[in-house]
């Protein structure tokens, strides 16, 4: 967490419930809060007010899908994309590289808490019935405890293997899905060029911070106080996911939508 205890009390109030931090998400999401602990950018004078934009201007594009995430299922939001299919290097949302020589495209994701029942008896039946052709899931807590669809895959694959006694199979082997490209660039002149991709390591990397970070917003609250109990408990009750949907044909207004018609499926 990369401000202080008095610019945390100010940015973020006094969480002591649940619903508490749920609305400190979906104002951050709104545009109505300047950051939430997570966050890599604050303000750390807290004086930021209305619409900040301090989210990247392509989370327009999937501000609705984020905000039902958050407030009907309870998922609380760290990190996010829409799908991109092929535009122009120039676009103003979602263009990077050399501008009008090349086309980026980009596979929707999305990072969040999620309360730990909901992921064990909802969430993870749900994401366990996706082929890993159409989407590919990450899970950590406090403890460490990780699994994904890489490590259930590996499980599946040993079982068809002993059933079919040594028989090839077209069935995914382990270790070929340890990283994923989730955006990249075609330039003219320029092999492909892929900023951004997903893997385990940095994964769980960023999930010791993540959680080291419950612990630095509970310091800033008396020890026995409402509020350091509150968030000591939802470090514990908390999950970390990261979901990548793997189709962004047509974008997100296209089959590229297909991750948050998952997500908010009812369960």
């Amino acid at each position: 967490m990369k401000v202080g205890p008095v610019t945390a009390r100010k940015l973020w109030g006094h969480p002591r419930s649940a619903q508490d931090v749920t609305e400190l998400f979906r104002r951050h999401v709104l545009g109505q809060l300047e950051a939430v602990p997570w966050s890599d950018e604050v303000d750390v004078e807290g004086t930021s007010g209305g619409d900040t934009g301090a989210l990247r201007a392509e989370t327009d594009v999937i501000r609705k899908e984020l905000i039902e995430l958050i407030e009907k299922k309870g998922y609380w939001t760290l990190a996010s994309q829409p799908a991109v299919d092929g535009v122009r290097s120039d676009d103003p949302v979602h263009g990077w590289g050399p501008s009008g020589e090349g086309f980026v495209f980009q596979k929707a994701f999305v990072e969040f808490f999620c309360p730990r029942e909901r992921w064990e008896h909802r969430l993870k039946p749900k994401l366990m019935l996706c082929s890993h052709t159409d989407i590919d899931w990450m899970k950590t807590d406090a403890e460490g405890l990780f699994e994904s669809s890489e490590t259930h895959s590996e499980t599946h694959s040993e079982m068809y293997s002993d059933s079919t006694k040594g028989k090839p199979t077209s069935k995914h082997m382990a270790g070929q899905r340890d990283i994923n490209v989730c955006t990249w660039g075609v330039f003219r002149n320029h092999e492909i060029i892929t900023p951004t991709i997903i893997e385990k390591d940095s994964f769980i990397a960023w999930a010791e911070e993540a959680y080291q970070i419950w612990d630095a917003w509970a310091k800033c609250f008396p020890g026995q106080s409402e509020e350091a109990k509150c968030l000591g408990g939802l470090k514990k009750e908390m999950v970390l996911v990261n979901v990548l949907g793997h189709n962004y044909l047509g974008g997100h207004g296209g089959d590229g939508g297909q991750l948050w018609k998952v997500l908010l499926a009812d369960d």
